[in-house]
């Protein structure tokens, strides 16, 4: 029983080290984000709540079971969101919608999707990695 409960401890640890590199990773894309913006467009305390909403988003689809748990499926997604992204921005430039809310989401939703794809595949990685996988 004592070794159960090893086991499933070691488990959470490892758990706990691939969400915090997931947030690491997470606040590093943000970083950049600050760093290559203005501040005199966007505030730095706008960053911040941008990082905290991305971080509890990203928690919960990391622990969600309908998420791939692979590091090239991470990236996969990260593929189509882009490539959705670029496709749904075209077609609002197309309508002139990029002053209105629909071409504000657009460019709000799929970076942040990007973001918190690439942070779940560095979890992952680290996940299968510490399981033999990659």
């Amino acid at each position: 029983m004592f070794i159960f409960k090893i086991v499933r401890l070691s488990m959470s640890w490892h758990k706990f080290i691939a969400d915090a590199i997931g947030l690491i990773v997470l606040a590093g894309l943000i970083a950049l984000c600050a760093a290559i913006i203005p501040s005199s467009e966007v505030t730095p305390l706008c960053f911040f709540f941008a990082y905290l909403a991305l971080a509890v988003v990203g928690l919960f689809v990391w622990h969600n079971g309908n998420f791939p748990e692979r590091p090239w499926a991470w990236l996969l997604l990260v593929f189509f969101a882009a490539l959705i992204g670029i496709i749904n921005w075209g077609i609002d430039i197309l309508i002139g919608a990029t002053q209105s809310a629909d071409g504000i989401l657009t460019i709000i939703i799929f970076p942040a999707m990007i973001f918190v794809a690439l942070a779940g595949a560095a979890r992952s990685f680290y996940i299968n990695r510490r399981r033999g996988q990659t």
